[in-house]
């Protein structure tokens, strides 16, 4: 019996862990990976590094940039960066990526670090997975949850991919 209660111990400190080193590397890693180095003037080389950063982590390959704008909040205040990026992919389909940046002080960073696909500092546009998630009598309604954890997955698998490509 007491091994079965270290066993449960285990796991979950196994999930604690597991949970904590995502929530860092969200928070702390991701963010600002691969845009060192950049003023903030160069705010259209950082969107297209970001794109391309992203481009590599879902197999395409970035074409340019079709649309861009910086705004400031004044001196010593935070810079925003938003742009609109041209994907391909290996099959020669063009995607739109959104790209969202900001920058405090020195470094540009991405504008979200939320895993949550609707508040994604980068996201295509039109998503070739998006789906209608409420299906008819459906209580409770488990596609769309199912769907949700899907998007929360792959947008973290996505970013340790991105991280792992382009770090090493």
């Amino acid at each position: 019996m007491a091994y079965i209660r270290w066993g449960i111990r285990l796991a979950v400190l196994l999930v604690v862990l597991a949970c904590v080193g995502v929530g860092a590397f969200n928070a702390v890693v991701y963010p600002t990976h691969g845009l060192d180095g950049f003023t903030a003037e160069d705010y259209e080389k950082v969107i297209l590094k970001a794109s391309a950063l992203y481009a590599v982590s879902v197999g395409m390959s970035l074409d340019g940039i079709l649309e861009s704008d910086f705004r400031t909040l004044g001196p010593g205040k935070a810079n925003f960066a938003w742009g609109i990026v041209s994907l391909r992919d290996k099959s020669n389909g063009r995607y739109r990526l959104w790209v969202s940046l900001q920058r405090f002080g020195d470094q540009w960073s991405r504008a979200s670090s939320t895993v949550y696909p609707d508040n994604k500092s980068l996201g295509l546009i039109v998503d070739p997975w998006d789906r209608m998630l409420f299906l008819k009598d459906t209580e409770p309604n488990m596609s769309k949850t199912r769907l949700e954890l899907d998007l929360l997955t792959r947008e973290q698998v996505r970013r340790f991919r991105e991280y792992m490509r382009t770090s090493l």
